[in-house]
């Protein structure tokens, strides 16, 4: 039987509930299922699987394991899966719960359960729920070093797709393409559907994370938190309920400072036209999360890339800071003041459409963000300092020296435009391998459909790692 290896964060019940619509398929007889859960035993039912590891295992094994057990080990996996594990920790946002050599050891024994479940069946095929933390960018070096199949979900940076990627930069798993591929009009006239249409992605326009003074999930959720259980034995740990309302308070006032500097700071946009003056646009990431950890691990201090590229603008150009709709309440007033503190750094409103805000710019300067795709869209230059699908794209100005920050100005503001034929394969790999559910899919709430939609992606996967075919193949 071949030991298909899941890692399973905030979306076990659906990960489990694919797995069961698995085991009626004739092939799961052929399957081992094996996983690791950041939750508790018993929080959810993970029968389906026929091996769990829990995080628990992992605190109760850390107690066996000196400091300087863990620096042998760590030694050995860095020269064993070529990586840097200081690398790996620095991605993970959940670390910050524990002190430093309590922070190591934790990440240390993490590994050391994966390459425990290797031994006692290897593992064939990694499904993660995504690539967005430490144990995740493990299995990633881990899939790479052994030369097996290492598959994550993506949602699509357009519409409300969903494919299959193996990298960090989220790219497209061309050998989970849909057997009904569509032409490359069918791309172009995506585009010009998107462009035509002001089109968001999902992401941006579900108002679930938007900030509210109040709504009727805080009471849910405080309900759940109140009757949560061993919370501190989960990876997450889940935060006390008291703390959730002072977070909230916090969030208001956050709120309101971010309004008063707007306010205070905000773009004249027909002014800087008839000053004659030029601008880029650098849309505020949301922080932590896999956008900066992961994408922009080189870089995402985002208070020096603005600094950097304000250095770095000539007299006649300034710079937008666009702030993201669901960091609203999260940032103190200080962050603020340090962004407009530039002689040629101002703010732009949240609720302005990318769109319009694109066309008449020279370009985006970004981590990750989807405005970076969306300026491709709209023949604009991109100078992106992180690891994302679209950096792969000839005329995106990839930044990673900072040394070399006024040439990479330089370069966005004699920028020729894109080739058409390469934006159009792009969208033709990511529109042909992606399964589109008629509604936003979320992983807590779904239908048996969003199930086989998963299935489906995984199944040619499974089907090569089954006969043998996939067992050594290369991951990006």
């Amino acid at each position: 039987m071949k030991n298909v290896f899941f890692l399973l964060s905030v979306s076990e019940p659906f990960f489990s509930d694919c797995m069961r619509l698995f085991k009626k398929d004739a092939r799961s007889k052929d399957v081992h299922l094996s996983c690791f859960s950041y939750c508790n035993k018993g929080d959810n039912d993970l029968s389906v699987f026929d091996y769990a590891v829990y995080f628990k295992d992992v605190l109760d094994s850390r107690k066996g394991f000196s400091v300087k057990e863990c620096l042998q080990q760590a030694k050995r996996m860095e020269e064993e899966y070529q990586f840097v594990l200081s690398d790996l920790i620095h991605a993970e946002r959940n670390f910050d719960r524990f002190g430093k050599q309590d922070a190591f050891r934790t990440a240390v024994v993490m590994a050391l359960k994966i390459e425990e479940v290797h031994s006692l069946k290897p593992i064939e095929m990694v499904v993660s729920e995504g690539l967005d933390d430490f144990l995740s960018m493990f299995l990633y070096f881990f899939s790479k070093k052994n030369g097996v199949p290492f598959r994550y979900p993506v949602r699509s940076r357009i519409g409300t797709g969903l494919y299959l990627s193996d990298g960090p930069d989220g790219h497209v798993v061309k050998k989970s393409l849909n057997k009904k591929a569509k032409s490359m009009s069918e791309a172009e006239a995506y585009i010009e559907n998107y462009l035509e249409e002001k089109v968001q992605p999902s992401y941006m326009v579900a108002n679930r994370r938007f900030f509210k003074v109040a709504s009727k999930q805080d009471i849910l959720t405080f309900g759940k938190m109140l009757v949560l259980k061993d919370r501190n034995t989960t990876f997450h740990a889940y935060q006390n309920p008291s703390n959730a309302l002072m977070k909230r308070v916090l969030r208001i006032i956050n709120a309101s400072r971010y309004a008063s500097c707007l306010s205070k700071n905000e773009a004249d946009l027909e002014a800087l036209s008839d000053m004659g003056l030029k601008y880029f646009i650098y849309p505020l990431h949301f922080h932590p999360e896999a956008s900066t950890l992961i994408k922009g691990r080189w870089i995402n201090n985002q208070l020096q890339i603005i600094e950097f590229i304000s250095k770095s603008l000539p007299s006649d150009c300034v710079l937008l800071v666009k702030e993201h709709k669901v960091s609203i309440g999260r940032r103190q007033r200080s962050f603020y003041n340090e962004v407009v503190k530039h002689h040629n750094v101002m703010l732009v409103s949240h609720k302005l459409n990318p769109h319009d805000l694109i066309k008449r710019s020279c370009g985006v300067v970004t981590i990750s963000s989807s405005m970076g795709l969306e300026a491709i869209f709209h023949d604009k230059a991109v100078i992106c300092f992180g690891d994302v699908f679209y950096n792969r794209i000839s005329g995106v100005v990839n930044a990673r020296n900072i040394a070399k920050m006024n040439d990479y100005v330089l370069k966005a503001l004699g920028f020729k435009g894109y080739s058409k034929d390469e934006v159009r394969f792009l969208i033709h790999e990511i529109i042909t391998s992606s399964a589109f559910p008629d509604k936003d899919f979320s992983p807590h709430k779904y239908a048996e459909e969003h199930c086989e939609v998963f299935l489906d992606l995984l199944s040619e996967d499974i089907d090569s790692v089954i006969s043998g075919e996939a067992l050594r193949e290369e991951v990006a």
